[in-house]
């Protein structure tokens, strides 16, 4: 509930501070005295947009706060999702500054507007005239059916379902596009792979192919040439080697009489042993090295197939070349996947869906158990509310598709006099039947679950005598379950209120100024009778002042 209201630099406020009860409270001034101002401040904290035109003194900020016992809304875990400090007494506030800049806080944590809203509809209904149209809205329609046959929790279960439900949906959708999408390009990733595959390319292949393509090229010059430096150090009577061998028997003569010789012999030696091993490759690798014209050809052959595919593929290497074939195999391999993972969704929709239709058909049996005891109640309430002659229906059909709250289809259908005929809401009931029905749903409602506190801005409009007494009545009746407060231009309805509030607008030379007091008795009769008198308190609007007031309390 509602309990302290603070508003600082808005509009025609200064500033104002008042506390509110339980129970059914009033609000009360003249036309214009600013309780539509209060009734914005209060929607700033419901998260409202608000511009730089609500501040009054454009040197300080504006600020709007309200405190709220929620102690029995259960909503700790609303604040524990948004990472928000819970406390029972819970501050909502709002800041605007001149330059329309605006910061939104609960219980001094900064939050976005969404999330101010979101709670806020936990806390507090604002009813002002134009949600009258609600009425008209299948959706408001089927929510003040579900609100009577207390349908909360199976609606709970159904949405958790719906959700995932709707998830499945759009998996499979998606998953048959992808299917339809892949399945085009199987043939082309198919063709890629194939032709890859039967090439079975190795990934040292094209370095060693090229290297022996080079040797088969220029076999017959590597063999001369090999040939000829075995010919030179080892072939024939006169070769290297053999001139070496004698140079070094010379100086084997003559190493024991100088130093140098005996040195020179030794490298001499050395270089002989290594060119005899030159000698000896260079022979075997001449008998090795063979011209083969069919070998040429295959290698050739083998090369421009490697260099087409890189060329094709714009890969640089055989290894890049192996890699797309597995990335390939793995593509075609996904592709066939599609149609086991079709057939797993396939089941996961129809189990979902199944138990999406257990649910939705046990809320419509409840809805359907609970039309007629709505139809009564609400023609009963109508009755009261100088309706004696008002019918009306609640029609529901089925849906041919699953909606957010079930497979139903709803129609009030309303008639005000005796014998018409029974059409939909939205094209018969005026604005003041409709005002009526409104408080007769929130009525009923308020019997049924625990509703925020809600406020009435002149849902009397349009209504006067008895009728705006039994009005009275009932929203007296409704605080006795929640915090109603009702913003109200009838001195009937005022009467009825457990607590009683003025909005009054002081005018001088220099500004004007909007204040709201909570009235004690003799202010309450003095007020009173002037909404009796017409703005003017006389004897006999003091007596009639002071007789509603003792048919109230006695009621």
């Amino acid at each position: 509930m509602l309990v302290n209201l603070l508003i600082r630099n808005y509009v025609l406020i200064r500033e104002l501070e008042i506390g509110f009860n339980n129970g059914f409270s009033v609000v009360t001034g003249e036309t214009g005295a600013g309780k539509s101002i209060i009734l914005g401040a209060l929607n700033l904290i419901m998260g409202q947009r608000a511009d730089s035109s609500a501040v009054f003194d454009d040197a300080q900020k504006c600020v709007v706060e309200g405190t709220f016992d929620i102690t029995n809304y259960g909503l700790a875990d609303f604040f524990s999702r948004n990472q928000l400090d819970y406390e029972p007494l819970s501050l909502l506030r709002r800041e605007i500054t001149s330059n329309g800049k605006s910061r939104a806080f609960i219980n001094d944590t900064p939050v976005t507007l969404n999330v101010l809203k979101d709670l806020s509809q936990y806390l507090i209904d604002i009813h002002s005239q134009h949600q009258n149209l609600l009425l008209d809205q299948g959706d408001f329609q089927m929510s003040v059916l579900d609100g009577f046959a207390e349908n909360q929790s199976f609606l709970s279960e159904y949405k958790k379902i719906y959700t995932s439900y709707k998830q499945v949906e759009r998996d499979l959708e998606e998953t048959r596009i992808q299917s339809e999408k892949a399945l085009s390009d199987l043939d082309y990733f198919q063709f890629q792979f194939d032709q890859l595959e039967q090439s079975n390319l190795a990934s040292d292949e094209q370095e060693t192919l090229e290297e022996e393509q080079k040797t088969q090229s220029h076999a017959v010059e590597i063999q001369t040439s090999l040939q000829k430096v075995d010919a030179y150090l080892n072939g024939g009577d006169e070769n290297i080697i053999s001139s070496l061998i004698e140079l070094k028997n010379s100086l084997a003569g003559v190493s024991a009489y100088h130093a140098l010789c005996s040195d020179l012999e030794k490298r001499i030696a050395s270089v002989i042993i290594e060119l005899k091993d030159v000698a000896s490759e260079a022979e075997i690798a001449a008998s090795d090295v063979e011209f083969d014209p069919q070998r040429l050809v295959f290698i050739q052959e083998r090369l421009n197939t490697i260099y087409e595919l890189q060329q094709k593929h714009h890969c640089s290497t055989v290894d890049e070349l192996i890699a797309l074939q597995d990335d390939l195999a793995l593509r075609i391999e996904g592709i066939q996947a599609f149609d086991d993972k079709i057939t797993a969704l396939e089941k996961e929709k129809s189990r979902v869906e199944k138990a999406l239709m257990d649910c939705a058909m046990t809320i419509s049996e409840r809805r359907a158990k609970a039309t007629s005891k709505l139809e009564k109640e609400t023609v009963g309430l109508l009755a009261g509310l100088g309706m004696p002659n008002a019918c009306f229906k609640c029609r529901l059909s089925a849906s041919d598709n699953f909606t957010k709250s079930g497979r139903d289809h709803i129609v009030f259908e309303f008639s005000a006099n005796a014998g018409g005929q029974l059409m939909p809401l939205t094209k018969v009931a005026s604005g003041g039947e409709k005002s009526r029905l409104m408080l007769v749903a929130k009525s009923l409602l308020a019997q049924k679950k625990k509703l925020p506190s809600i406020l009435f801005d002149e849902i009397d409009t349009g209504i006067s005598g008895a009728i705006a007494v039994r009005m009275g009545e009932i929203m007296k009746q409704m605080g006795d379950i929640m915090q109603v407060i009702s913003i109200t231009h009838l001195p009937q309805v005022a009467a009825k209120g457990t607590w009683h509030y003025q909005v009054v607008k002081t005018e001088s030379k220099n500004n004007t100024t909007t204040s709201i007091q909570q009235l004690d008795e003799n202010m309450r009769l003095e007020e009173l009778a002037k909404m009796l008198g017409a703005g003017l308190v006389s004897d006999a609007s003091i007596k009639n002042a002071r007789e509603l007031m003792l048919h109230t309390s006695k009621n």
